[in-house]
């Protein structure tokens, strides 16, 4: 029989069960998950940086995962080329052992997606510069970014679109050639 010390020691000890498991649950939800891989989750955070405007946090968070994984991104772009391996494909990926294999390469995936976010922030802080030579410099810096997504043309990036029903993933090559020329015209010349 447990007597009432016991019980509320238990009822408490409950209630901090379920309170970590709450906060484990909801930083997996918004992929703050410890767990992941850190090419992962430093893209994650810059997406959410750049979501809510802080670009000094982007930048950081992208050039870390830059600085970390691009070799790695380098060397796996290269061995795909190589082998002449199909480039995969974009939108819902309904096969599953062909959505594992375009998500096995994180790191090529991560760097492209990296300099695709560097670019977007470049671009956004170009917007709100009052100065003319400011702005220059962070259009040059944003179509450098997007042409070094460009240059990984295997990898792609995944959209959860908060359903795993409805997933996809897009080509940040090609998003980043398409905003190139939109900016700065057919040639990427601004």
């Amino acid at each position: 029989m447990m007597n009432r010390r016991g019980s509320k020691n238990s009822m408490a000890l409950v209630a901090v069960v379920v309170a970590l498991a709450f906060v484990q649950c909801s930083q997996y939800a918004r992929g703050e998950d410890k767990q992941q891989p850190l090419n992962a989750r430093l893209t994650s955070e810059a997406w959410e940086s750049l979501t809510a405007g802080d670009h000094a946090s982007t930048i950081k968070k992208v050039g870390e995962c830059i600085k970390e994984f691009y070799r790695d991104a380098e060397n796996m772009q290269k061995d795909l080329k190589a082998q002449n391996v199909p480039l995969p494909p974009t939108g819902h990926v309904d096969d599953a052992a062909k959505k594992k294999e375009i998500l096995s390469r994180g790191p090529l995936n991560d760097v492209a997606t990296c300099y695709f976010i560097q670019g977007k922030t470049y671009l956004k802080m170009a917007e709100s510069s009052p100065a003319e030579k400011d702005k220059r410099e962070k259009m040059a810096k944003a179509k450098q970014a997007f042409e070094a997504a460009g240059r990984f043309t295997y990898a792609r990036t995944y959209d959860p679109n908060g359903d795993p029903n409805n997933d996809f993933f897009w080509d940040p090559a090609k998003r980043s050639g398409e905003i190139i020329e939109d900016t700065f015209g057919p040639k990427g010349q601004q």
